[in-house]
């Protein structure tokens, strides 16, 4: 069974301004800010009660005028100490003081009126973006705060606020922001549609505005086309990428034989005599790549990548050899199949290491050549509909020579063909649960988005009464986002260490002191600490607060048998996560090892409309072993076979299973 979660969107939207300090950073703190802010003296306690005796609205309206403080003072007690729950009873509060029930169409916008406390519920129709229903309402507690300043940003006010839940198929995302009027509204959303929120006081009520739409895409008749670059503009770009580099990029030790000034001045012949702008990019790429690292690199301007494209097929090197995994049904797939376990012989009579190894290897950014392999399948590399040979082995043990096309943009996907067509961890929705037999929970985690996390938390949170006998959690496929951290404290019964980071830094009177600072590790420090810079400061580099904090587990909590699945695109911040439960001492990995690469990468735009980034952190396990690199080495490793992937076999899941079986026993 899948299990699918309708969890809750929170926005809650602070209007006319009722934040006028930081938000506190614990519970606790909260708790005592909104009981200092709701203590006035004895003098305003007076005057209020006397003007509600003379303010018929106030008056209507007393009993209900905090049911959002009082939801969250609720939420905070500390007998509901999981936030989950705390959730769950906020929204339970919020849906009693529902006055009316409004269609709502996406798209199009509402105007209504409410009294403090009253809440209005939006019922949707079909949308792509999975929104089932809404909570609109005012509440708050009238209360003086700092004026509005004249640019219409910061807090100010009375204190009133909205509060805006939007909530669908399982995600759930919370900011806040200080809207003004109608035309200082505040924009939130989550993947694909942003919302709307505009409120002003009259007469005693709240006039709203309110609407969701789709994320406008830039129609690709705005987006920069490919123009000549100059010389200088070419040089510019180039030097550019070196700097910024050279500034920012947190892994030269990686590289230690590079001289990255001598790889500038050895490239620069060449931009100066690149004036096509794909060729030009290409010599970036290049570039780039000699740094190895997969979260450096170079992306074509938009009008570039709409003229690129892939084969229709999906390839791992299984057995050393290039074996299909999956193939994309375009018409020439759909008329005359490729197997899964098909084995790419030769592309355009070539063995295919040596043909990918020439046209398309140089310009991947990765640590090693299995990265690359795994870089491929993304990224399409061949300009459109140009057609390949190739020769094919199939299953059957027949061999045939065809011409595919690279257009596997042309597909449109439906169930049907998503279910014959893509691995099963592959496929939408990302995230997804089943229970197998023997009560194993197998949960597919298929993104690091809040949208994954928010309905894992919640299904942990949901089997609190009677737990799995053992947990599979298949991060195969995932490749990245934010890490997890609260999902990971939902698998650990200890506090949890966090990941070393360390990330580059200068300042430059201190630079400009380095040569008599060199002299001494320890002048260095002292000279440090006489700046104010504590010792997270070191020569060079700074060392974040978080990689010395232990976060406590969540209260609900699953801490039975745990096995983590991973393959070559267990990727970013899906390796966060792994590195989280393994660096903790939660889970046995089994699978491939990950890809190898995190980090935070900084973007920059480039001549000619395409950008680049660069990785600006080193990222460790909590004890310090490197991953970034080498990737994360599975407890129990599995070679998938290609007997095994054209008999529709997942090799690793029946180990995965057989491991968990293992540990229950």
């Amino acid at each position: 069974m899948v299990y699918r979660h309708f969890v809750l969107i929170a926005l809650s939207i602070t209007l006319l301004g009722a934040l006028s300090a930081p938000l506190a950073h614990s519970r606790e703190e909260q708790k005592r800010s909104s009981r200092a802010a709701d203590t006035p003296d004895s003098n305003q306690k007076d005057s209020e009660r006397a003007e509600a005796k003379t303010d018929p609205v106030r008056e209507r309206s007393e009993t209900a005028t905090h049911v959002h403080t009082e939801a969250c003072e609720a939420s905070h007690d500390d007998t509901t100490t999981d936030p989950i729950l705390r959730r769950r009873e906020m929204i339970a509060n919020f849906r009693s003081h529902v006055v009316q029930a409004i269609p709502y169409e996406l798209g199009s916008q509402i105007e209504f009126a409410l009294q403090e406390g009253d809440f209005v519920k939006l019922n949707y129709g079909d949308n792509p973006f999975d929104l089932t229903e809404g909570l609109i309402g005012i509440s708050g507690k009238p209360k003086e705060a700092a004026p509005i300043p004249p640019d219409g940003k910061g807090h100010g006010g009375k204190g009133y606020v909205i509060s805006c839940h939007l909530w669908g198929d399982g995600f759930f995302e919370t900011s806040s922001a200080v809207p003004l009027k109608y035309n200082k509204g505040v924009e939130s959303g989550g993947e694909g549609w942003k919302s709307y929120a505009g409120c002003e006081r009259k007469n005693g009520r709240f006039q709203i505005k309110f609407r969701i739409d789709a994320k406008a895409k830039k129609p690709l008749a705005d987006v920069d086309k490919p123009y000549p670059l100059t010389k200088s503009e070419r040089i510019y770009g180039l030097a550019e990428v070196y700097r910024m580099a050279k500034q920012h990029f947190a892994y030269f030790n990686q590289v230690p034989d590079l001289d990255w000034g001598q790889v500038f001045m050895d490239f620069l012949p060449q931009v100066e005599d690149e004036d096509d702008l794909y060729e030009y990019y290409r010599v970036l790429q290049r570039f780039i790549a000699l740094l190895d690292d997969a979260h450096t690199q170079v992306y074509f301007p938009p009008s570039i990548y709409e003229e690129l494209d892939n084969l229709p097929l999906w390839l791992d090197v299984i057995e050393n050899q290039w074996v299909v995994i999956e193939r994309y049904p375009t018409k020439e797939i759909l008329k005359e199949d490729i197997p899964p376990g098909t084995v790419l012989e030769s592309i355009e009579g070539m063995p295919p290491d040596e043909y990918f190894g020439e046209r398309f290897f140089p310009y991947i950014a990765g640590s090693n050549l299995e990265r690359k392999h795994t870089v491929l399948n993304w990224e399409g590399k061949f300009p459109k509909n140009e057609k390949i040979k190739v020769q094919l082995l199939y299953p059957d043990g027949s061999r045939d020579k065809r011409v595919l096309r690279a257009n596997k943009k042309s597909v449109e996907w439906t169930s049907d063909l998503l279910e014959k067509y893509r691995e099963p961890f592959r496929r939408k929705p990302y995230f997804a649960s089943n229970m197998l037999p023997g009560e194993i929970l197998h949960v597919r985690y298929g993104q690091c988005t809040n949208r994954c996390q928010s309905a894992f938390q919640e299904l942990i949170v949901d089997h609190r009464d009677r737990w799995p006998k053992g947990l599979i959690l298949d991060l195969r496929g995932n490749g990245g986002g934010s890490t997890p951290s609260p999902a990971a404290r939902r698998l650990l019964s200890k506090p949890m260490k966090n990941m070393q980071l360390k990330t580059p830094w200068s300042i430059s009177y201190i630079e400009a002191r380095m040569p008599s600072l060199e002299l001494s590790e320890k002048f260095f420090s002292v000279e440090m600490r006489y700046y104010g810079l504590d010792e997270k400061f070191s020569r060079g580099w700074f060392t974040p607060g978080l990689s010395e904090n232990e976060e406590e587990p969540l209260p609900i909590h699953y801490d039975g048998p745990l096995v983590i699945l991973t393959d070559g695109y267990t990727f970013s911040a899906a390796e966060g996560f792994s590195d989280l439960l393994k660096g903790n001492g939660s889970g046995t990995v089994v699978g491939e090892r990950t890809f190898g690469s995190t980090g935070q990468p900084l973007f920059f735009d480039l001549p000619g409309g395409g950008r680049c980034r660069i990785c600006t952190i080193q990222t460790r396990f909590p004890d310090g072993t490197e991953f970034v690199g080498p990737g994360i080495e599975p407890d129990i490793p599995v070679e998938r076979t290609i007997k095994g992937i054209a008999e529709g076999k997942d090799e690793v899941l029946e180990k995965g299973l057989e491991t968990l079986k293992s540990m229950i026993e």
